[in-house]
């Protein structure tokens, strides 16, 4: 198991994530295959993210879409399957949590095994209805 110590959550204004190796962690993750690098680097630029580094080695990531007031969206928290069950997630959501500090109310949407992880964090389910306009 990775040692935390050896990893850095490093926020996306402090050091660029590569879009491409964003693209790598999800693809180990099987998510998104659609999305391009320009959609990334858009992404990226426009709302806050950090990233966990070993070394040269993306090992995880996490973004939030904002209007950086009042609302704020939690994103693609994804973890290298190498770097997994270390709290690597956990750190990517605190990092993330720190940026939108002054933001009153961060949403997220999750599959149900997941509820358990993010209610270490704060969240807590609702019982809004979660829809999609694809």
């Amino acid at each position: 198991m990775p040692d935390l110590a050896e990893i850095d959550v490093i926020p996306h204004s402090a050091r660029a994530i590569p879009a491409h190796k964003v693209l790598a962690l999800y693809q180990a993750q099987g998510w998104w295959p659609e999305r391009t690098a320009e959609q990334v680097t858009t992404a990226l630029d426009r709302g806050p993210a950090v990233a966990a580094w070993h070394g040269d080695r993306l090992v995880g990531f996490a973004r939030t879409v904002t209007d950086g007031v009042l609302r704020a969206y939690l994103e693609d928290v994804v973890v290298d399957p190498d770097f997994r069950n270390a709290g690597l997630g956990r750190a990517l959501v605190a990092a993330i949590l720190d940026l939108l500090t002054p933001i009153p109310v961060v949403s997220l949407f999750c599959s149900t095994d997941l509820v358990r992880f993010y209610e270490a964090s704060g969240f807590h389910p609702t019982k809004q209805v979660v829809l999609h306009r694809t």
